[in-house]
């Protein structure tokens, strides 16, 4: 008996547990409801209010909470008026709640994903506007935000790279900027979060709402319209946006026309304006417009050619964020104690700008690195000098992949060094591309060693292409040469000579003339030195082929 009635307890418990329930999804289906007729009534379509109307969670709660408080305040009154409780009227008053303009901004906000504590205040700013009009520049944006199909940890690294950079003083646009990324890096997800086409306007539409008071016909579409007739690519638009926000506050013809005019007047190309804004979208700025005429004093100050100014500007446009004191100043006496002085040092920055922007521990661990592998300090400001992009390079990413390579190759440590010290461009091949050309003198019958043998004797022998290069001189060598293929082993050097300018012409007089000699002694000498050892002749006579 008593465990019947522990099952009677049971059962009523879970009734009313269920009536809860039931009760509280009317409620907030009466809820629902009220927002989207108050949405319908303010002019949002029906299907849109619907949707937004399932969800915004928080002003639903909200809703429900003020409901209940008030039929509350309902059944005192009854009661102190001798009236019977006739059970909740909840559901009437859900159901008949008028929302005011700022309860709807925070339902229409709460849908778009702007957090709670900014809902007030951008109500607030936004509030000249209608929610029709706002709601249409929103989807506009996440449109094309959507077809940037953001990586969110690349644009991250991008954001802190471009923030890293800049020592240039900042006017407003970059500083508002600035510290929309430093109130993202602070978030949860950080700024990775902003790969998101949906946060990012939610996110846009905290840092900048001024944004989406401007006319979407006149204003937005045509500062996108004029970015792509200068040349960015449709699905790159949404990254310049979100990397520098303040463009769409900007007239296209009254800013950005004369803004890029200045870099005409250097010389940058019409037709790479669009590729370096997609690469440095803070170009279009206020700040670097201000920096331009100083940057290129300092560049012809340095010895750059005249000519190379507006080449470096677009190979590294984050040149235009930097201070000449406290940035590139620095870099330069840097290259001065390495040596590279004068007007070497501007065909370097001409080669390189990167390197002016680089940081001086950055720098510093570059030269670290190579110390650590055996270049002797004395021979750092040579290979500057030589390859500048080696000191532009990340260590990490770029030089330690190289070198790796080498030793899993069989390189021995104490020849390591002399190769890359004579030939640094080894360090900024693409690693594929390093695989791929040994791979090729292996499936010829090169052992790991011999390969080795063959890149100490001639370091630049990996930078040429298997099919171009090696595959059509070492089969003229074997199959019109009749020599061995292991000759190359000796003078590796042999791949470095043009076949038809040079190896061709020479192997036919050796051939009509019965002449034996190494390919060294064939190639190395110039033409007249040729003819005078092998002939007696001053000059080489070359018959016709």
């Amino acid at each position: 008996m008593f465990k019947a009635f522990q099952s009677r307890k049971s059962l009523k418990v879970y009734c009313l547990q269920d009536s809860v329930e039931d009760d509280r999804s009317r409620l907030i289906n009466e809820a629902r409801s009220a927002v989207a007729e108050n949405l319908i009534a303010a002019g949002i379509e029906e299907k849109v209010a619907l949707s937004i109307s399932e969800n915004c969670p928080h002003f639903i709660e909200k809703l429900m909470e003020r409901a209940n408080e008030a039929d509350e305040i309902l059944g005192w009154a009854n009661l102190s008026l001798g009236a019977e409780e006739e059970g909740s009227s909840t559901y009437g008053l859900v159901k008949s709640v008028k929302l005011s303009d700022p309860e709807l901004w925070c339902v229409v906000l709460e849908f778009v994903g702007v957090r709670a504590q900014a809902v007030t205040r951008i109500s607030h700013v936004l509030s000249t506007s209608t929610l029709t009009e706002f709601l249409k520049k929103v989807n506009f944006v996440e449109e094309f935000l959507n077809r940037a199909q953001l990586d969110g940890q690349l644009f991250e690294s991008k954001v802190y790279q471009m923030m890293r950079r800049l020592s240039v003083y900042a006017y407003e646009d970059v500083q508002h900027t600035l510290s929309f990324f430093e109130k993202m890096a602070a978030q949860r997800g950080g700024i990775a979060l902003l790969a998101s086409a949906h946060v990012a306007v939610a996110r846009l539409v905290e840092g900048f709402p001024h944004i989406f008071l401007r006319d979407l016909d006149v204003e937005l579409k045509s500062v996108l319209t004029f970015l792509e007739t200068i040349g960015v690519p449709d699905e790159s638009l949404g990254r310049v946006i979100v990397l520098f926000p303040p463009v769409l506050l900007c007239d296209p013809h009254r800013d950005l026309q004369a803004r890029l005019r200045t870099l005409k007047k250097i010389g940058v190309r019409a037709r790479d304006l669009g590729r370096l804004i997609v690469r440095y979208p803070w170009l279009l700025s206020e700040t670097a417009q201000n920096n331009v005429d100083e940057l290129v004093e300092f560049l012809i100050s340095v010895k750059v050619p005249k000519g190379d100014i507006d080449r470096s500007i677009t190979a590294c446009p984050q040149l235009l964020g930097c201070s000449t004191i406290r940035t590139l100043q620095p870099m330069v006496e840097r290259m001065n104690k390495l040596g590279v002085k004068s007007k070497r040092l501007g065909y370097v920055i001409a080669a390189s700008p990167q390197l002016l922007v680089r940081t001086p521990d950055e720098f510093n661990e570059v030269m670290n690195f190579l110390l650590k592998i055996g270049v002797e300090e004395k021979h750092l400001g040579g290979m500057l000098k030589r390859h500048p992009g080696v000191f532009a390079s990340d260590v990490k990413s770029v030089l330690e992949p190289k070198v790796q390579f080498l030793r899993q190759l069989g390189m021995k440590e104490e020849l390591l060094f002399r190769v890359l010290r004579f030939f640094p461009e080894m360090l900024t091949m693409r690693i594929d591309s390093l695989r791929s050309r040994v791979k090729y003198l292996q499936d010829e019958g090169f052992h790991n060693e011999v390969i080795c043998c063959m890149i100490c004797r001639f370091p630049p022998l990996l930078s040429y292409n298997p099919e171009s290069v090696l595959k059509p001189k070492l089969e003229f060598l074997v199959n019109s040469m009749g020599r061995s293929i292991y000759e190359v082993v000796e003078y590796p050097r042999y791949f470095s000579y043009s076949l038809e300018v040079k190896i061709k012409p020479r192997a036919r007089v050796i051939k009509l003339r019965q002449v034996k000699c190494s390919l060294r002694e064939m190639l190395h000498l110039n033409d007249d030195q040729f003819a005078s050892k092998f002939f007696g002749v001053s000059r080489l006579l070359v018959p016709p082929s």
